[in-house]
């Protein structure tokens, strides 16, 4: 008899569980002339620009601005700190995606680096941006190259 007293207990409980995590939201009436409301979450620490079109979606070690956050977050809690050296993330990108064995900078300038390939000779300069964050504590990805 104590079962079946204590099946009803145990079966409200769990309406008013389920009930409580109910995810499901009560629909709101829009008219058409009338825009949804914006929502947005400032951020202290970061101001996201936009790539260059013309560059979008050829970027390096990152592809998207998304991920570019991501690793932003990463180096500021300390890890891969080469991504805030421009010249590391050019010797980087020259041996990852060049197949160069041993680049040597020849000329940095902000956001330009020059490499030098010391076993073929080749010249190749690569444009750099901070697509996060401006300054010494953002990233630097590559957007661009030129065969000098």
């Amino acid at each position: 008899m104590r079962r079946s007293l204590a099946a009803p207990g145990v079966a409200t409980a769990i309406m008013l569980l389920a009930a409580c995590g109910s995810t499901a939201t009560p629909a709101a009436s829009v008219s058409s002339t009338t825009p949804p409301p914006a929502v947005s979450s400032p951020s202290a620490t970061t101001t996201p620009s936009a790539p260059p079109s013309s560059l979008a979606g050829h970027w390096w070690p990152v592809a998207t601005l998304a991920q570019a956050i991501d690793v932003q977050a990463a180096v500021d809690a300390g890890r891969q700190p080469w991504l805030l050296d421009p010249e590391e993330v050019a010797i980087a990108y020259a041996g990852a995606e060049l197949g160069w064995s041993a680049p040597q900078v020849v000329r940095a300038d902000g956001g330009t680096v020059e490499l030098r390939d010391t076993s073929s000779g080749r010249l190749t300069a690569l444009t750099l941006t901070q697509p996060v964050r401006k300054g010494p504590t953002g990233i630097w990805v590559v957007t661009g190259t030129q065969q000098r």
